[in-house]
């Protein structure tokens, strides 16, 4: 099938969509320039916490691994001789850079120092240490006998610096740290951008910790609040059950003695009746029987919850029997 084509002569409507924008290029971590820059000399006008450690340099200085550090005006750095002047650099380019921002700077007083950045209420320290790596070593004459006598699969080794520096910022007494290492790509000089944003965020961070903190004590309370509401409530529940058990147990109690009440009372009318056979008459009023059975009723009702008491010898407290006291100090010389 044929399709005609149109004629070029005439005038046909053409129309554009409108472009959308794509999406951005994405730009490597590499090519962003920094906004803060160490340079490659320490200018004329250093940090006073800077001048006072490159002076302290003449100083005796302590080595751990390779790595030395002042126990006075040492920055808090940990790093080998050949990288100290790199350290300053860094050291000095950050610094200034902080109280640029209004922050304020110092240092410790311990023994081995350690740089301090307070930002608001919050104290941040901040330490440059280099990295390690095992180097083979040569044995002393004692090793090489222990080595021949213990021989071992591993080669003997010692830890020396490797050059790579490791910028660590940790908070004082919150959680807010933060470590920076040398990279194949960028290095410790490259990321005092990211470290004055990690420092700069340390308030809010603080912030959000101590109302973690706060609702966390709060919790705290509340729990502690509902165990004491339940503790007073077991409280009240077993007083209350106490109570009825007392109660009950007087109410038992009661019926127990009612019912020996009217076991006594059953057995004195048994009694008379007996010992008016015996006889072939009545009590006589005042004789020995009729005092008998006046005492036995009284025990009766005595015994009776519902009737009133008459007193009684066995309503006081036992006599001390002075029998039973030497029989006690005897058993107790005993024992």
């Amino acid at each position: 099938m044929l399709v005609p084509l149109p004629d070029a002569e005439q005038d046909w409507p053409i129309s554009f969509a409108p472009s959308k924008p794509g999406p951005p290029k994405p730009v490597e971590e590499s090519q962003i320039a920094p906004k803060i820059v160490v340079p490659d000399r320490l200018p004329s006008r250093v940090h006073r916490l800077v001048r006072d450690a490159r002076a302290a340099f003449n100083e005796k200085w302590y080595s751990e691994h390779g790595r030395v550090f002042m126990p006075k005006g040492g920055l808090g750095l940990l790093v080998a001789p050949g990288s100290a002047k790199r350290a300053l650099r860094i050291m000095d380019t950050l610094l200034k850079a902080c109280e640029t921002r209004g922050w304020t700077t110092g240092m410790t007083p311990e023994y081995r120092p350690c740089t301090i950045v307070r930002v608001q209420d919050c104290v941040l320290h901040i330490v440059i240490e280099e990295g390690l790596r095992q180097s083979p070593r040569e044995l002393d004459e004692w090793e090489k006998k222990w080595a021949i006598e213990h021989p071992s699969k591993r080669d003997p080794y010692e830890l020396v610096p490797n050059g790579r520096l490791k910028l660590k910022v940790c908070g004082v007494k919150f959680m807010h740290s933060g470590e920076w290492r040398d990279g194949k790509r960028r290095r410790v000089e490259d990321m005092l951008d990211d470290v004055i944003a990690h420092i700069g965020a340390a308030p809010e961070e603080k912030r959000r910790e101590d109302e973690a903190r706060a609702e966390a004590e709060e919790r705290r309370r509340e729990q502690e609040r509902l165990r004491q509401a339940e503790e007073e409530r077991r409280k009240e529940r077993l007083r209350v059950w106490l109570a009825e058990k007392a109660r009950v147990d007087e109410l038992l109690a009661d019926a127990e003695a009612a019912e020996q009440s009217r076991t006594v009372r059953a057995y004195i009318a048994a009694w008379i009746v007996k010992t008016e056979a015996a006889a072939g008459a009545k009590i006589t009023p005042g004789s020995e029987a009729d005092k008998w059975v006046t005492w036995a009723r009284a025990q009766a009702d005595r015994l009776d919850p519902l009737t009133e008491s008459p007193p009684s010898l066995l309503d006081d407290k036992k006599p001390d029997d002075p029998d039973d006291d030497d029989d006690d100090d005897e058993l107790g010389g005993l024992f």
